[in-house]
């Protein structure tokens, strides 16, 4: 089996009503962007995220969101942390639409970032430094000299958009019946994917 085929990214699946998140900007009192930097950070506070756009019109809180980030629920997380998985962190916060706060959500940062896009087989457009990935495929090589166990969860350091979870990640996640979340197989996974 090629490591396109043992590695998946996280979707959002289900009903309409499970809602996208955003950052409660009433309550935010730091640079949120330190989420999108592929690094490992520090917070000291809960977090506070709130429904967003487009709001469903009875929005149902599940086990996993996006904000894009990826935020799970308590159960979710404690699956993930079970796992002792290298190079994440999941920080406790809540969500609030309208008067309603749901408690017991975790946001995950992922700061383990390995270089391993075949450019080869991947197709993509690489412009002014950055790399725009419509398929995907992983450089074998770099794979094979990695520990599994270090290389669970992990961002792809050429596009840290695209955080992968390994098949034994998805395999404990999935057999908690959860709401919310799909993943797509990276074989099979093109920049469409989310609307199939």
């Amino acid at each position: 089996m090629t490591y396109d085929q043992q590695y998946f990214k996280a979707m959002r699946s289900g009903s309409d009503n499970y809602p996208l998140l955003e950052w409660d900007d009433d309550l935010i009192e730091y640079d949120y962007s330190e989420f999108s930097r592929c690094e490992p950070i520090e917070v000291y506070d809960m977090l506070h995220l709130m429904v967003g756009p487009p709001v469903p019109d009875h929005p149902e809180l599940v086990d996993f969101h996006k904000l894009p980030e990826p935020v799970f629920s308590k159960r979710l997380k404690n699956i993930l942390h079970g796992l002792d998985i290298n190079g994440i962190q999941l920080f406790e916060a809540q969500v609030r639409h309208g008067e309603t706060v749901y408690p017991d959500y975790y946001l995950m940062n992922v700061y383990h970032e390995i270089a391993c896009l075949d450019k080869v087989r991947s197709k993509y457009d690489y412009e002014e430094e950055m790399y725009f990935i419509d398929k995907l495929a992983l450089d074998e090589a770099v794979l094979d000299t990695i520990p599994e166990k270090h290389r669970l969860i992990f961002v792809l350091k050429e596009d840290c958009q695209h955080i992968l979870y390994h098949q034994n990640v998805v395999d404990a996640i999935m057999a908690a019946n959860p709401k919310g979340i799909g993943f797509a197989r990276v074989d099979g996974w093109h920049v469409g994917s989310a609307f199939d």
